[in-house]
């Protein structure tokens, strides 16, 4: 995966349904939200990702239609961990993080996934 492939400046963004899969797809202002993977449904995580070369780079938990809190990012985590990601390397963002400095949600650009269920 590497987010840095397609449109300049999109941003990727992830949601995580509640049986634990794992979508993302690249943000389209006014088209294509958090909300649009689940139909609004009930989520355990939403934000944005970043990676490079197949290597994950940041989490960002930023949605402005889920508002997730530390707990869902924390959740987030713990299933990365679960899958054999490594974490050390990655930039995890809060929530408080984001929307405090987020005029835009800051610049995180998220990435494509190829998932499997889990």
């Amino acid at each position: 995966m590497d987010t840095s492939i397609g449109s300049e400046g999109a941003k990727w963004i992830f949601v995580m349904s509640t049986s634990k899969k794992l979508y993302a797809g690249e943000k389209k202002k006014g088209c294509f939200h958090h909300s649009s993977f689940l139909a609004g449904g009930t989520t355990l995580a939403a934000g944005r990702l970043v990676a490079e070369n197949g290597a994950l780079k940041s989490v960002s938990a930023y949605s402005g239609h889920y508002r997730p809190t530390d707990e869902n990012l924390g959740i987030f985590k713990d299933f990365l961990s679960e899958n054999g990601v490594n974490l050390d390397k990655v930039e995890i963002r809060s929530s408080t993080d984001d929307y405090e400095s987020n005029g835009t949600a800051n610049q995180f650009m998220g990435l494509h996934l190829k998932l499997f269920p889990i």
